[in-house]
């Protein structure tokens, strides 16, 4: 909290009620509380100025879109199962060549975050580019609301969040919310690569992409360039060597060039200012471990597409090398969760990996699967958590030429990499 602001009483795991007068003390300079509240917020902050209101997150979300309204530039939202991060950075920097941009800050994508990225819009700002994140119904068009999009762009539809939206047409269900909000005068830029996406229906104007007849379309391949691993993207007739390590990032590059060519900038150029783009931490990141041994470090996040993508690609890396897959459980599955496990483990017997390290409450379903699929027992380990890991030996992790490290957060996959580093470790990419 910084002296001045206002302070959102806001309930979660923790009731913000319960800091107003810490708030207080630390400088801000009002209160916003819910009125059932209202007793004990003037009993502990006599003489603060306070706005009492029905339900203090949607009053945030009021307030962020009043705000939004006094900005006649064009603001893109961006969602999707996965690559919604990756496609918004992407195009950060695409758009940073010929605009003053403002864009979400990490993962502040939230029914929080997307408010708190709206407050920091100045004038001075050309182009505004809103991620938008979700894990239930209804969450997708209250972002929309409260932000209004111009343009709205969904990368991909895959299982995720399963536990509240139960199966992929769910999924579809929940993201297309953003295209059913948008306005008629607004601009939904659709991929033609997901059929999902494809057929969902939307009262604003449409942009296509993703395949020859919509003249914005490409192929990738993972390559070197420069002693660098990454993908090299064809597009059209042009292409770009990029830190991104994977060719299911074409759809990713596809949309951030959409979304350049809605504004104005021809996709060969787009491509051309995409040659700036660093990648970020725990996306894929390739961690150079000496002697020509590779650290995937993609442990940000993880759905069961995601998680085989990044699998696939370890296993393409070379051949006559060992590889390594640790995988982190993946939360938010429901029902379904025990058997996208196992079939992430039966993904790894069939692409016959050399190692699989298992972590989390459900990586012994992981390890069960993989078992099912008749991979040897001396080729697997499973672990509850990674502090159990950790135990393994330096040396374990030596054997290895390519170590991918996959999951979703709360696996804290991260916490491995300094055991799996050696002393002439170096960021390549």
């Amino acid at each position: 909290l910084a002296p001045k602001e206002l302070f959102f009483c806001l309930r979660g795991k923790q009731d913000g009620h319960d800091f107003a007068k810490e708030a207080i003390l630390k400088g801000a300079i009002g209160l916003v509380a819910e009125k059932s509240q209202a007793s004990k917020i003037k009993s502990q902050c006599p003489n603060t100025p306070l706005l009492l209101v029905e339900n203090s997150l949607k009053a945030l979300g009021d307030l962020a879109q009043a705000y939004r309204k006094k900005f006649s530039i064009p603001i893109l939202a961006i969602t999707g199962s996965h690559g919604k991060t990756t496609t918004k950075d992407l195009t950060k920097t695409l758009l940073e060549n010929y605009f003053k941009v403002h864009a979400t800050y990490g993962n502040f994508n939230n029914l929080i975050g997307v408010p708190k990225t709206l407050f920091h819009l100045n004038p001075n700002h050309e182009v505004a580019l809103i991620e938008m994140g979700m894990n239930d119904f209804g969450e997708i068009a209250r972002l929309t609301q409260i932000t209004q999009p111009t343009a709205g762009l969904i990368t991909r539809i895959a299982p995720a969040h399963l536990e509240k939206l139960k199966s992929i047409q769910g999924v579809a269900l929940a993201k297309s919310e953003l295209f059913s909000g948008l306005d008629p005068k607004a601009t939904a830029l659709i991929n033609l690569r997901d059929p999902w996406i494809a057929k969902m229906n939307t009262p604003a104007k449409k942009e296509y992409y993703g395949n020859q007849e919509s003249d914005l379309w490409g192929e990738a391949q993972i390559s070197y360039q420069k002693g660098k691993l990454g993908t090299e993207f064809k597009i059209k007739q042009n292409s770009v060597h990029l830190p991104l390590l994977g060719i299911h990032h074409l759809d990713n590059v596809l949309s951030a060039l959409a979304i350049g060519r809605h504004l104005g900038i021809q996709p060969e150029k787009g491509l051309q200012a995409l040659k700036d783009f660093k990648g970020s931490t725990g996306r894929m990141e390739v961690l150079e471990l000496g002697e020509g041994r590779l650290l995937l470090n993609d442990a940000y996040n993880a759905n069961p597409e995601s998680m085989l993508s990044a699998l696939i690609t370890l296993k393409s890396l070379g051949k006559n090398k060992k590889n390594l897959a640790i995988l982190g459980s993946i939360a938010e599955l429901g029902e379904t969760s025990s058997q996208a496990h196992k079939n992430i483990g039966q993904e790894v017997a069939k692409l016959e990996l050399d190692a699989l390290i298992s972590l989390g409450p459900e990586g012994k379903l992981i390890d069960q699967g993989a078992m099912q699929a008749g991979m040897p027992s001396k080729q697997r380990k499973s672990f509850t958590t990674v502090q159990e890991a950790l135990n393994l030996g330096t040396d374990f992790f030596k054997n290895f030429d390519y170590i991918l490290l996959k999951g979703s957060r709360v696996n804290q996959l991260e916490k491995l990499i300094p055991k799996i580093k050696t002393n002439n470790q170096q960021l390549i990419n």
